[in-house]
């Protein structure tokens, strides 16, 4: 049976107090990799319960990039990157990567003496990105032109823009859990 902090965690969320499912092993590494890869968060606060769920907490400023492709749609991997010009200090959190796959067709419709139709497709790739401080707190009111993004090293043109800032309820007085 594997051993070290990370069965230790698990042991200590137990509420058995053993061995987790009988000694199975969580790989933070593999965890990391699937989280880099979708845009997510690994969450590693052992029995801190309410500072776990806090740090997964969306965002307060979310920003959206979008950008067209150079290369056509393979179904191969492509490796991002989305920097800002200036850092100051500042880290990006963003998607690691997409599948450069085809759009689905849009369905044919029969001539039937209506209005005319066509069909378009587009290979828009949108990119969410959080932007926060040396502290962790969110940073908002940036532009299109402070941030870089990049599929397989190439620079892209940032194309598509947009910054949402989510409204927050009143922050609750006492903890979640006593």
């Amino acid at each position: 049976m594997a051993s070290g902090p990370i069965q230790q965690a698990l042991n200590d969320v137990d509420p058995y107090g053993g061995p987790y499912h009988q000694g199975a092993y969580v790989d933070v590494g593999n965890l990391n990799i699937l989280a880099d890869g979708t845009g997510g968060t690994v969450m590693e606060a052992g029995n801190a319960l309410e500072a776990g769920l806090r740090s997964l907490a969306t965002s307060d400023c979310v920003y959206g990039l979008g950008f067209v492709p150079a290369e056509k749609a393979d179904g191969s991997y492509h490796k991002l990157k989305v920097t800002l010009k200036d850092s100051r200090k500042l880290n990006v959190h963003a998607r690691g990567g997409y599948c450069a796959t085809e759009g689905a067709e849009a369905p044919e419709r029969a001539a039937s003496g209506g209005p005319v139709s066509f069909s378009a497709r587009t290979n828009l790739v949108q990119v969410p990105a959080v932007v926060r401080d040396k502290c962790g707190s969110p940073v908002g009111d940036l532009h299109k032109g402070d941030f870089q993004l990049a599929d397989r090293g190439q620079k892209q043109e940032i194309i598509a823009f947009s910054e949402e800032k989510l409204e927050r309820p009143a922050r609750l007085r006492s903890p979640l859990w006593s």
